[in-house]
């Protein structure tokens, strides 16, 4: 409510959010063209959409929802967003996964004799390396084609 040593009348400033509102315009432009406070202007606003019943900016713009009105509706909405948690659960999972793995390619690779070298010397370097990392993932990362073949490369007997 306006002080009695305002500067602006009430109709003033239901003209200023009214023009706000019907056009669209900022409200911080609006007040910079006017000269008047940024925080003035957008309280002026405020006040003209709480005294017409009016959705609020964050309301309009979905930021913000207004609260349920009966514990049905609210019931639905813990639902849905319970439904919203173990969506991201299992994504979460899933990309720590996918990490855990990309981190051991990583691993792999960081192996020596790998760019230059010739297939019988991956071959001993997955055999090398067989006790840390899986096999069938180190022929993958290297460009191997499968691991009974890796095995009888190098001569060594290994249950498949």
């Amino acid at each position: 409510m306006p002080s009695n040593n305002s500067k602006y009348t009430d109709e003033f400033r239901e003209q200023i959010a009214l023009r706000i509102l019907n056009t669209g315009q900022p409200a911080t432009r609006m007040a910079e063209e006017m000269g008047i406070d940024t925080n003035t202007v957008c309280r002026w606003v405020r006040d003209y959409r709480r005294k017409h019943s009016m959705p609020s900016y964050a309301e309009e713009k979905g930021i913000r929802t207004l609260p349920p009105k009966d514990s049905m509706e609210l019931k639905q909405r813990i639902k849905e967003f319970e439904r919203q948690l173990k969506e991201k659960e299992k994504e979460k999972e899933r990309l720590i996964k996918q990490l855990a793995d990309e981190r051991e390619k990583i691993e792999i690779l960081k192996k020596p004799a790998h760019l230059h070298a010739t297939t019988r010397m991956k071959f001993e370097s997955i055999l090398e390396f067989s006790t840390r990392f899986e096999v069938k993932k180190m022929c993958e990362v290297l460009g191997v084609n499968g691991r009974r073949r890796v095995l009888k490369s190098v001569n060594i007997e290994y249950a498949v």
